[in-house]
């Protein structure tokens, strides 16, 4: 049974109220099981339907920079592959997945939703990134980049006038954020003169005087790099009481794997490692306090580690 990560989802009755009419943090199974029963519903026009966002809204208004964090990836296919050949990708891979057929749906030209799920959630920035990752895996780049964000607004799956139905479900392996970039073997996203997000190929380490690679501002994500390991992060939110030991051996694990792949890293880079896991659970050591804290903890860490 794949690990079941709870993620935000939000409800709009229209495409022209911002306001969101419910919330809720379902898991993929039972997001699955609530749009199975939505599906059943008979709607006159798309229009009629209420739509859903894979995140949920600070103040409740749709908007990109009140946007949280998403654990679901939507895909958003009018042009393209069919859906047979984007379920045989699927079922390839064995992974987890929700694909189901929009209005707009005809026999000869297939329009369809493919939705995936992630072991954890992610920030906004850290979804862009996942979304062409994904879009390259299942869609070979063909999705709809204007759906790109995850405050992205789908209609919701149902019975439309002369178009054919189809809802299918694979459970199968749910990735972490970075197994999906290394098989989309995207390393980063850069924006390019047109101003969208662009994928581009994997990225030249930067050498140190002595040979040993360096981390870069690009090595610093903690889904592109390697320096912050699944099982660490894992060990580090189960420690429940001494969240101290567990701040400092999360760290200790940063240094102890950069050491180990040969790349040298700073005070700051841990800072900043540490500080990107602590903005996905919640912010809990944004204070002043706290950094001052953290900025001994990643010193010792170094210090240690010589």
């Amino acid at each position: 049974m794949p690990y079941e990560n709870a993620f935000p989802l939000s409800f709009f009755e229209s495409v022209t109220n911002p306001n969101t009419a419910e919330t809720c943090n379902p898991t993929f199974a039972e997001f699955v099981e609530l749009m199975s029963v939505f599906a059943e519903d008979e709607h006159p026009s798309k229009e009629a339907a209420s739509l859903f966002t894979t995140t949920q809204f600070n103040h409740g208004k749709r908007r990109k920079a009140n946007a949280t964090q998403s654990g679901l990836v939507v895909l958003d296919i009018d042009h393209g592959p069919t859906i047979e050949d984007t379920w045989e990708t699927v079922m390839d891979l064995d992974v987890s997945a929700m694909l189901y057929s929009t209005a707009s749906h005809r026999e000869d030209h297939h329009k369809f939703r493919l939705c995936i799920p992630l072991e954890i959630n992610v920030l906004y920035q850290h979804y862009v990134k996942l979304w062409h990752a994904l879009d390259y895996v299942f869609i070979d780049g063909m999705s709809d980049s204007s759906k790109a964000g995850c405050e992205s607004l789908f209609y919701l799956p149902g019975q439309y006038p002369n178009a054919p139905s189809v809802f299918e479900v694979n459970n199968g392996a749910i990735f972490t954020p970075s197994e999906w970039l290394d098989i989309a073997d995207l390393q980063e996203v850069q924006v390019g003169n047109s101003g969208k997000d662009k994928p581009t190929g994997n990225r030249t380490s930067v050498k140190s005087p002595d040979g040993s690679r360096t981390a870069s501002s690009d090595d610093l994500d903690i889904y592109e790099t390697k320096l912050v390991a699944e099982t660490a992060l894992n060990k580090y939110r189960s420690s429940y009481g001494d969240w101290h030991h567990a701040r400092f051996g999360l760290m200790m694990s940063i240094v102890g794997r950069a050491k180990r792949m040969g790349i040298s890293i700073t005070q700051d880079d841990i800072i900043n490692l540490f500080n990107q896991v602590d903005q996905i659970d919640g912010g809990h050591y944004q204070t002043s306090k706290y950094q001052h804290e953290i900025a001994n903890d990643a010193a010792n860490a170094l210090a240690q580690a010589v």
